[in-house]
């Protein structure tokens, strides 16, 4: 069972609901269980609620965040390093969220969590202009979310943590490498940002486990 939060209440979070409502529709074709806490019930009551009654293999938090908490619909903080008595039985939580490899995927692994994967800075989406009513056919996005949509592609397909971070951030690399000739004559110097998302992702915790 995969549990994900995708909130739409900002253009960067509404990138986030299109793009990981690709991969929410391919992983249901694969008979496995979502939860999809969508707009606004991706609040911090639905989150913790399904979070220890429903006890998720996987969770996916898609939206803003910083070194110690993730965020859900306007800005509503989901978990922090703050809460207390934590023993969450998650196999493998995502964070599509800016920061939150510093010190979050840290204290979720010592508090039951197997492994993290997230980012240690802040995560960047370049965006086209031409695509802003249309966010889920942006090529230009497509570049930095396609990698870490793969994520739980992967995870749900059975590779490890370890095997899915390293085949996410090698997509990164890949993507980088088309945009090369690209920057020549690119002020949005697209590989500078993918080579920054590149850095900056890590996988936390027990790096063997699989879903």
């Amino acid at each position: 069972m995969i549990l994900v939060t995708r909130p739409n209440h900002d253009g960067g979070t509404n990138y986030l609901y299109y793009w990981s409502g690709k991969v929410i529709e391919e992983t249901k074709k694969k008979s496995v269980d979502v939860i999809d806490l969508a707009k606004s019930k991706a609040n911090r009551k639905n989150f913790i609620s399904y979070l220890i009654k429903q006890k998720p293999s996987i969770v996916w938090v898609n939206g803003h965040g910083n070194d110690d908490c993730v965020t859900g619909f306007n800005n509503d903080i989901l978990i922090s390093t703050s809460d207390k008595n934590l023993n969450l039985q998650v196999k493998v939580f995502v964070a599509r969220s800016c920061r939150c490899g510093k010190l979050l995927g840290k204290f979720l692994v010592n508090n039951g969590v197997g492994a993290f994967i997230g980012y240690l800075d802040d995560y960047i989406i370049k965006t086209s202009r031409k695509y802003t009513t249309r966010p889920w056919l942006d090529p230009v996005a497509g570049l930095f979310l396609e990698p870490s949509n793969y994520i739980i592609t992967l995870l749900t397909k059975g590779h490890s943590v370890d095997e899915t971070n390293d085949k996410s951030k090698k997509m990164i690399l890949m993507n980088l490498k088309k945009t090369l000739v690209k920057d020549a004559d690119d002020k949005n110097d697209l590989g500078r940002w993918l080579w920054h998302d590149y850095k900056n992702q890590v996988a936390l915790g027990r790096l063997e486990i699989k879903v």
